[in-house]
């Protein structure tokens, strides 16, 4: 009898050993996810603070206010002048853009961190069942690759925007001033 409960005490522990060996492998698969996921956020941290949005702000005031100037005043039908005018316009509204995703992406960055960092805690200290584990997983994986994107695109706007507005306001300065010079103020 002794030798019967031996072995299925010996057998019992080896199940448990093997399970929690398994539960210990599968865990640390999941805390590597989560880790990669927090990489990715933390480099698009990186590259988010990159953005000037103070130049992009003094910019687009500067365009809002041009643009409001023309709008009032200059009644031209010319029509390279009205199509450049429209290209600065939409120069103004990218810029426009760019600052409020910059504003909703900070806090997107923010949240995904603590989310993440959440989970992470969660499944170490055995909180996360497997099923919920996938869930929020999945949903997190779907927010950092829409943060990797996101700022990938505010990065090119920025470029983009900023080189427009210095190749355009020269030329819409110099249309203000000959409507000032016409006695348009």
């Amino acid at each position: 009898m002794k030798t019967a409960f031996v072995k299925n005490s010996l057998l019992a522990f080896t199940l448990i050993l093997l399970i929690s060996s398994c539960k210990n492998e599968e865990t640390t698969k999941m805390l590597g996810t989560i880790d990669q996921l927090i990489v990715t956020v933390d480099s698009s941290n990186v590259v988010f603070k990159t953005i000037d949005t103070a130049t992009i702000a003094e910019a687009k005031a500067n365009a809002e206010s041009q643009i409001e100037y023309i709008k009032k005043f200059y009644t031209d039908t010319n029509y390279q002048n009205a199509r450049y005018i429209d290209v600065y316009n939409s120069n103004f509204k990218l810029m426009r853009k760019l600052l409020k995703g910059y504003d909703r992406l900070g806090s997107e960055i923010d949240f995904s961190k603590s989310q993440l960092t959440h989970l992470s805690n969660d499944i170490s200290h055995g909180f996360a069942a497997d099923s919920s584990y996938t869930k929020y997983l999945e949903g997190e994986k779907k927010a950092v690759t829409k943060i990797r994107i996101t700022t990938k695109t505010l990065v090119e706007w920025e470029q983009k925007s900023v080189k427009r507005y210095h190749g355009m306001v020269q030329p819409i300065d110099s249309i203000i001033t000959e409507l000032q010079n016409q006695g348009f103020r």
